[in-house]
């Protein structure tokens, strides 16, 4: 009997301590709820959040700057190939004549002429040349360079799709874990009830020693549940700063619910092969159907018309004597025909390639619209089933809530003991977060599947 007594003290100091430091957690729990309460929130909603991330992203702004780059090597190219070229070229020059003959001759080999004199010269020189006729190889050239800005602009819209549903991804979970968040406190609370409660009636000499320190140990579980949702819920922002360049907080940021803004029964009629995807892959494969084209050509003749006008000057002594003496030497005017007669297979080559790519391009463009059909049905399904386990829970929270009703009528007539009573709140906040989480879920499939729609109109 006496060596129980030693065990029976250090048991009694244990569930002391457990429940001063149950207190203590609880105390810090209750100080860190009222702040969050208190401070103030800066509202943000899902439109905001897309709108700030849009304004913030590189990846957009670079795809703009695509565009705009193409852009130009369309008129670039437009000005070379249409019109005239016009150079003006100045040689100044000393010659000597290493014979020694006391008069000037010309020794012309091949293509090379030679003057056998001692004097300084100078020639300017006019020369304009136009492209008169190339089959439509300049035409097919530009529109190669406009279907490269019509892909860009697509890739832009698909890169603006892609952030759009990236937002609305992380924008849920941040609902989800402030939901969660939110209703562990309210069970933390609760719990810290049941356990004040169990205090009471272990001093009242109504329960056991163990009751009071499950109690504490619950309190303690759920006080560390809390902490771990609301770090959870702090990553979900942080992640969410990551695309809108913007600071969250879970004390200063106050996130609004979705809204529901269209049913699935909107988009029956989403064309699949209009997606902002599929018309990149379009344009890309018109792209090589011009440079095609443009090869196909250039097997053709090619006619241009040119001009020279020609000054010249020579003085034997000084240089600057001789733009003095400086005139009018030789004018012409004429038509050049030029045709590739023998390229080493170049073009064969070049043509079979083309084809091919237009091949990979065709399976590309199937896999995009596999990839956008699957995509939707995913998301179609997920917001089916969200729907169906938010009309569940909304089924099994009716019950909860008849059946905590009856509880508080008893407790009224203090029939039933309160902690019951509380611990039946709980499981009733419980299902209350299953609800409000599937039903976030729906509305975040349904505004993807609205995002999706935008891209295939």
């Amino acid at each position: 009997m006496s060596g129980s007594r030693p065990a029976f003290a250090r048991h009694t100091r244990a569930i002391g301590r457990q429940q001063r430091l149950s207190g203590l957690l609880a105390l810090a729990f209750s100080l860190t709820l009222v702040c969050s309460l208190c401070a103030p929130s800066q509202a943000l909603s899902l439109d905001e959040a897309i709108q700030k991330a849009i304004e913030a992203s590189f990846d957009l702004k670079i795809a703009a700057t695509d565009v705009s780059i193409s852009r130009q090597d369309v008129l670039r190219t437009q000005l070379n190939e249409y019109l005239p070229a016009a150079t003006f070229r100045v040689n100044t020059e000393y010659a000597r004549d290493l014979t020694g003959s006391a008069m000037p001759s010309v020794r012309s080999v091949g293509d090379t002429i030679s003057v056998n004199n001692t004097l300084y010269q100078n020639s300017m020189a006019l020369q304009l040349s136009y492209n008169v006729l190339d089959f439509g190889v300049r035409r097919h050239k530009v529109r190669y360079l406009k279907q490269d800005v019509q892909a860009k602009a697509a890739a832009a819209r698909a890169e603006l799709g892609a952030l759009k549903e990236k937002v609305v991804r992380l924008y849920t979970e941040a609902l989800l874990a402030d939901t969660d968040r939110r209703v562990q406190q309210l069970v933390a609370s609760s719990q810290q009830e049941v356990t004040i409660l169990k205090q009471r009636l272990y001093q009242a000499g109504l329960i056991s020693r163990a009751e009071v320190a499950d109690e504490a140990v619950q309190l303690a579980q759920s006080l560390a549940d809390a902490q771990a949702q609301t770090d959870r819920y702090e990553q979900a922002l942080s992640r969410l700063s990551q695309v809108t360049h913007e600071t969250y907080s879970g004390k200063g940021t106050a996130l609004e619910p979705l809204q529901a803004r269209a049913q699935v029964d909107d988009f029956q009629s989403v064309d699949f092969t209009n997606t902002a995807q599929t018309r990149e892959v379009d344009h890309q494969i018109a792209q090589k159907r011009e440079e095609l084209k443009v090869l196909n050509r250039q097997l053709l003749p090619a006619i241009t018309a040119y001009g020279n006008y020609r000054l010249y000057g020579s003085d034997p002594q000084r240089v600057l004597s001789t733009y003095r003496q400086t005139e009018p030497f030789a004018a012409s005017v004429g038509m050049a025909t030029s045709i590739a007669l023998f390229d080493a297979g170049r073009q064969v080559a070049g043509r079979k390639k083309i084809h091919l790519e237009l091949e990979k391009l065709s399976l590309q463009r199937e896999k995009v619209i596999d990839e956008q059909r699957n995509r939707w049905l995913s998301t179609v399904k997920a917001e089916e089933a969200a729907q169906r386990a938010a009309q569940q829970a909304e089924v099994v929270l009716r019950e909860r809530e008849s059946k905590l009703g009856l509880l508080n009528r008893l407790a009224d007539e203090r029939m039933l003991d309160q902690t019951l009573l509380i611990k039946a709140k709980i499981k009733t906040l419980a299902d209350r977060r299953e609800r409000d989480k599937a039903a976030i879920e729906r509305l975040s499939a349904l505004e993807t599947l609205r995002i999706l729609a935008e891209g295939a109109p």
